[in-house]
């Protein structure tokens, strides 16, 4: 594993109880000064922000190191656009939370451009399904929960376990034969 979707999730919301609380503060009196009020909120945005793309750069240092210890020479990320939105352009209300707190964006141009330092090349799949479909047999499953996924197909050889639903997904990635641009 290289991160920890909840450790980083806190450490966001931790950010985000701190920016409200900064927030109360600086609306409670009037007066000149505007931007001096506001000069605390602004440091703690660019705190935050500086973490996060700390972080990516961990996250991303790791990737590629990971990538050169097996020797790959391809890394495959999801081409994901317009995630999470309906086919109205809005957002589902599920979303939002997970939305708001992520810079996948961010990560895949750190990847990018580390993998071409390195010689990598990045090819983008499509994402459909790929959390949903066995690694194995190719046939759709189930997800119980977030985290853990099924196959449903009694011919394969992984039927009926219990697999963690990112590595399920993460095989179908780097299996894809379906590359988009």
């Amino acid at each position: 594993h290289i991160g920890d979707r909840d450790s980083f999730l806190n450490e966001r919301m931790v950010f985000q109880r701190r920016f409200k609380e900064l927030q109360k503060l600086q609306c409670t009196q009037g007066g000149r000064g505007r931007k001096k009020k506001l000069e605390p909120l602004e440091k703690l945005r660019e705190k935050e922000r500086n973490w996060v793309k700390t972080k990516n750069h961990i996250f991303s240092r790791e990737v590629i190191k990971c990538a050169l210890k097996v020797g790959a020479g391809t890394i495959h990320l999801e081409k994901l656009k317009n995630i999470g939105k309906d086919s109205d352009g809005s957002i589902e209300e599920s979303k939002k939370y997970v939305l708001r707190n992520w810079s996948y964006y961010e990560l895949q141009s750190m990847i990018e451009y580390k993998a071409k330092m390195e010689g990598i090349v990045v090819k983008y799949v499509n994402p459909a399904y790929t959390s949903q479909t066995c690694s194995f047999c190719g046939q759709i499953g189930e997800r119980s929960s977030q985290s853990v996924f099924k196959c449903l197909n009694p011919n394969c050889t992984e039927y009926g376990k219990e697999a963690n639903a990112d590595y399920n997904a993460a095989r179908n990635i780097a299996n894809s034969k379906e590359i988009v641009n």
